[in-house]
């Protein structure tokens, strides 16, 4: 906890810093949480100085506004819920989010990572674009989709409003998934001054456990039926 403490007071000052004094848009002001089986590389850095620049359609790295997250050491199949808060400021910013490396810790392959936004965390957690009545256009820079949603080791894409799932390859353990970068589209919300949102993150294990789950079941049956 000391640990997502400290991560928590450097992203808050490195949004302070990159704050203009006069905001026209919603922002990203607090990494409020991050819950689940994962551990951060060190605290993500934020600027936002383009705001109300929906929609940004140049190069990612090009946009005044960006989350970076050096990396995640990821050490069990259930997801790790990011709890963010937005404040408003009267528009809509399109941050360019860069999740660096996603290592393997799980013991076990993977064929795919998956982002989701919603609302909640845990068993309470909802996927959806509309985190919090009033919301309106949360999304993953969905329809417009540019810049390009990509991965290095996860190349194939599948996207939309709600849900990225990066596919493609096989993440063996102690290896990485690199390069994951996307774009989100961060509205106001009226008759509050502040809200969160929850970005939740999970891998995609070889078979998925459901799969595994699945497949035990019907060996039993050949076994009980073969005793009969």
């Amino acid at each position: 906890m000391k640990d997502l403490q400290l991560k928590r007071i450097a992203f808050i000052a490195a949004l302070s810093v990159c704050m203009p004094l006069h905001a026209e848009a919603a922002y990203i002001s607090d990494l409020v949480a991050v819950l689940g089986p994962g551990t951060l590389t060190s605290a993500p850095t934020a600027d936002t100085t383009d705001l109300n620049n929906d929609n940004f359609a140049g190069a990612g790295i090009d946009n005044g506004n960006q989350i970076n997250f050096e990396g995640i050491t990821i050490t069990d199949l259930q997801p790790i819920d990011f709890v963010i808060e937005a404040t408003n400021s009267g528009g809509t910013s399109e941050y360019f989010m860069n999740f660096g490396t996603a290592v393997n810790d799980t013991g076990v392959a993977w064929k795919g990572l998956r982002l989701e936004l919603g609302s909640g965390t845990g068993f309470d957690f909802m996927r959806t674009t509309n985190p919090f009545p009033g919301v309106v256009g949360l999304d993953f820079d969905f329809p417009d989709t540019d810049p390009t949603v990509s991965s290095i080791d996860l190349p194939v894409v599948e996207h939309t409003a709600d849900m990225i799932f990066f596919t493609g390859g096989v993440i063996a353990p102690g290896e990485s998934a690199t390069g994951q970068q996307l774009s989100l589209d961060l509205p106001d919300i009226g008759g509050l001054m502040t809200y969160n949102f929850t970005l939740r993150m999970e891998v995609v294990a070889i078979p998925e456990p459901s799969m595994v789950a699945l497949l035990g079941g019907i060996g039993c049956v050949g076994v009980f039926r073969r005793r009969r």
